[in-house]
């Protein structure tokens, strides 16, 4: 009995020991007996704007209290797991794809407010954005339509607090977005580095954008080899897979009518046979019917985001038994948001990855400063500035914790393609009445020459009007404001004479000029020039009345021009303003025979509000009392000048015109192809005049202009009626500038 009592004492004085020992905390790690939450990973796949359905998905999850405890994604799932991985709410998602311009980010045009005055001229000149290079005898193409300059600032916006992570496994949600080699075709799981740009890999169509140069690897879009990552999901040791496969279905037969729909169904076919199996291996599948959505169509992601919300509410009978409680998924919230690095000062910029570019002349384009806390929407102008000198094929920003320091990396890539660059442009209008013209433009200009950033442009014009100009474009500074361009021009042109309506004659001229200009350039909207100029002048009829006057004369004088241009874009403005002065005062005294003033200006306004832009445009020029040459007189006719009238039909010495109108936005065109599909026109009032003395408001002429168009890679492209006082009416096709 004894004994007994013994042991018990003993087992009881062990129990005490023991619970003593828990209460005081002094073996935590013995308490814990639940057994370990299973580790939740998500994987989403690629599908284009059908991307915007795994916004609706995330939402849902953090709605039920699902926790994600990693995330695999291919191309637009690497998009939007990737952001929300870095710590990006749903609704800052949902707002990226609802309120961004997809048109602008499938584009590598920064907005015109950033882009150097010369570079807009040349955009007004090119309207085409396509541009080749020369480089060692060879002509070099980009290697995709767009590099992703714009997608990629746009994610380096919403990404800059992720940017000091090294591995992805430090972000709030560990992450990994999957690419494809383009050398290879081996898949390549992306793990570390810059995530904006492992995002921006995982879903480089090829063709489309670009190829991602990254640790020596070219890559490309990751659907082409995995577009359902399951496999990497549990590879990061998932015990429960949830799957969103929004891919896109084989297409009918009896919708393959072009090369671009067959390939597409190819990349469907390579795309499908690898989402069968990683399908299979998930716990939990989510396969929505998005059959009415193309991959294409950007602008519906709204709608995919409703359908998205509609949609998860059928899935919570799957996913509602790996919710938390409340207690449980606050303090899993708080420890990813724990994981992000708090903001701090710039310590040091630097600039790195150009070989061309003196980096003076890229550190005058920042107003970020060391000592500060980066502001993102300062940090994205800076960007867009210096990518706006053309030089450049790429540049992103990234913070760097490098000993103890935050670092700001500016990275500028050049272009493969450069430094020597061409470009090309088509100006064609058909009237349908037996009057065409056509020009072909082309442009060779090498950039970089020195350190402060000459430039030697050479432009050529075939057609109707034939030209050539060539300029060497001298800076002054590192800030490129005051520069000195010596050039030659030489202009062989046909000039048709009307006496109404009847077209009498036609003269052709030839003119050389060769001078100097010293000019300023007013930030990025305008610039200021004035030189001398000294040439030769002949003008004879070519078809008509062989005793017309002909003419030969040498030419000298002072040329000057004050240019200004802040609209949105070149081709269909919806914001903004643009004008212009001109003067070329041929004087004896400089050595010229002929004796002669000729001054003219415009100015336009465009607003816009919704779909729809009001415009109103004014233009004028003088004699100042002189008397204009034939080959140097005021013209009006043509699409976009008077349009009823054949170009050139009016004729003087002075003119005005004032002009206002309406377009308005009715479709838009794929991303890669143009912008939008335009329905408009406007009405004018002007004349133009032989003498001073008949200028006059009370003889004004009058016509009506009404158009489709399209904005395309290629330029404007418009179909258009013009009627004239005096029943001058025609119908035009036109490419080319108008407004």
């Amino acid at each position: 009995m004894m004994g007994l009592l013994a042991r018990r004492w003993v087992i009881c004085t062990i129990a005490a020991l023991v619970a003593t020992e828990v209460v005081w905390g002094q073996k935590p790690a013995e308490k814990v007996a639940e057994p370990r939450r299973p580790k939740i990973g998500l994987v989403l796949s690629g599908g284009g704007a059908r991307g915007a359905f795994h916004v609706a998905v995330l939402r849902a999850l953090e709605e039920m209290h699902v926790p994600i405890d990693c995330i695999a994604g291919t191309s637009a799932g690497a998009l939007v797991g990737g952001l929300y991985a870095a710590g990006v709410s749903p609704d800052e998602i949902a707002s990226f794809v609802n309120q961004r311009s997809f048109e602008r980010l499938f584009s590598d045009l920064p907005p015109r407010r950033e882009i150097p005055f010369r570079r807009k001229e040349e955009d007004r000149r090119y309207l085409s954005e396509f541009e080749a290079g020369i480089k060692a005898g060879r002509v070099r193409v980009p290697r995709g339509l767009i590099s992703g300059q714009n997608f990629s600032a746009a994610l380096d916006s919403l990404m800059l607090k992720a940017a000091p992570f090294g591995s992805f496994d430090d972000l709030p949600i560990p992450f990994r977005a999957v690419a494809t080699d383009l050398e290879t075709g081996d898949k390549v799981v992306l793990d570390h580095g810059d995530l904006p740009q492992a995002v921006l890999a995982s879903m480089a169509i090829p063709g489309v954008f670009a190829p991602v140069e990254r640790d020596g690897r070219l890559l490309v879009d990751g659907g082409l080899v995995d577009n359902l990552p399951v496999d990497v999901a549990k590879s990061m040791g998932a015990d429960i897979i949830i799957a969103v496969d929004i891919g896109t279905p084989l297409a009918r037969r009896d919708s393959l009518l072009s090369p671009l729909d067959i390939s597409r169904q190819v990349i469907t076919i390579l795309t499908a046979k690898n989402e069968a199996h990683q399908a299979s291996l998930a716990d939990i599948l989510i396969r929505p019917d998005l059959a009415p959505f193309r991959s294409s169509q950007y602008s519906l992601a709204p709608q995919l985001i409703e359908l998205g919300a509609q949609a998860m509410e059928g899935e919570k009978e799957k996913l509602l038994p790996l919710a938390l409680d409340e207690p449980e998924y606050s303090a899993y919230r708080e420890a990813c948001r724990a994981k992000l690095k708090p903001a701090r000062p710039i310590d040091l910029i630097r600039f790195t990855g150009s070989n061309r570019v003196d980096g003076r002349i890229v550190e005058a384009q920042m107003r970020t400063r060391t000592g500060e806390v980066p502001d993102v929407s300062l940090l994205k102008r800076d960007l867009e500035r210096i990518y706006g000198l053309g030089d450049f094929e790429k540049v992103e920003a990234r913070l760097k914790d490098v000993q103890g320091q935050r670092e700001l990396v500016v990275e500028a890539r050049d272009k493969p393609w450069g430094p020597n660059y061409m470009r090309f442009a088509l100006e064609a209008e058909d009237d349908f009445s037996g009057g065409s013209r056509f020009s072909l433009k082309g442009n060779v200009t090498m950039t970089r020459l020195n350190a402060l950033g000459a430039e030697w442009r050479n432009d050529l014009q075939l057609g109707r009007t034939q030209s050539f100009l060539t300029e060497f474009y001298q800076p002054l500074d590192f800030s490129g404001h005051w520069f000195f361009a010596p050039g030659i021009e030489y202009t062989y042109a046909l000039h048709d004479l009307y006496d109404g309506d009847q077209a009498v004659a036609e003269y052709r001229s030839r003119t050389i000029l060769t001078g100097a200009d010293i000019g300023y350039q007013i930030g990025s909207w305008g610039e200021l020039r004035l030189g001398p100029r000294w040439g030769h002048s002949t003008a004879n009829p070519k078809i008509g009345d062989p005793s017309l006057a002909v003419f030969d004369v040498r030419l000298a004088g002072i040329s000057g021009q004050m240019v200004f241009d802040r609209t949105d874009q070149p081709g269909f403005p919806r914001d903004g303003s643009r004008a212009g002065l001109f003067a070329f005062l041929a004087r004896t005294g400089m050595g010229s025979q002929a004796r002669y003033d000729k001054v003219w200006g415009y100015w336009g306004e465009w607003f816009s509000k919704g779909p729809g832009t009001i415009f109103i445009k004014a233009e004028a020029g003088s004699s100042l009392g002189t008397s204009l040459p034939i080959w140097d007189r005021f013209t009006l006719g043509g699409f976009s000048s008077f349009s009823g009238y054949h170009p050139e039909q009016l004729g003087g010495d002075y003119y005005g015109v004032i002009r206002a109108g309406y377009y308005a936005r009715i479709a838009n065109m794929p991303p890669g192809l143009g912008k939008g599909v335009y329905f408009g026109g406007w009405l004018e009032a002007g004349n133009i005049w032989e003498t001073r003395q008949q200028v006059s408001s009370g003889d004004l002429k009058h016509a009506l202009t009404l158009l489709f168009g399209a904005d395309t890679r290629l330029g404007p492209l418009y179909f258009a009626y013009g009627r004239a006082e005096g029943g001058n009416s025609l119908f035009y096709l036109y490419l080319g500038r108008t407004f």
